[in-house]
């Protein structure tokens, strides 16, 4: 199980021990407790804003992450290559996922020739 899928689980079973402990003993405290739950919607909001940044969807439709990826193979190319490389894996991982489809390849594609091209320098 990701990480994400811990702490949304951690959070709902955290949700629901907050709820029934308000509904058993409720009182005074039932406004303190819905506060509580609020503040860990609100810590949800923020991880979700967050993984959104870290982890966007469009990177993560494999078994894999493109990050993953790139760390594993771009250094293989040597520092000169390595930057290119990277950026042409992300560019065709991402590709049929972000909607921007034919614009991703080119940019593949691009990274591609000014590997080449680097090549070509030495």
């Amino acid at each position: 199980m990701r990480r994400e899928e811990l702490l949304t689980k951690q959070n709902e079973y955290m949700k629901k021990a907050i709820n029934d402990y308000a509904l058993t003993f409720g009182g005074d405290d039932a406004e303190e407790f819905t506060q509580i739950i609020q503040a860990v919607e609100n810590m949800e909001q923020i991880f979700e804003a967050k993984n959104s940044v870290d982890h966007p969807s469009h990177y993560k439709k494999f078994k894999f992450e493109a990050i993953e990826v790139i760390d594993e193979v771009a250094p293989a190319f040597g520092t000169k290559l390595s930057f290119s490389i990277g950026n042409a894996l992300k560019y065709i991982l991402r590709a049929p996922f972000k909607g921007t489809t034919r614009q991703d390849l080119e940019k593949a594609a691009w990274y591609l020739e000014h590997a080449i091209e680097l090549l070509g320098v030495e």
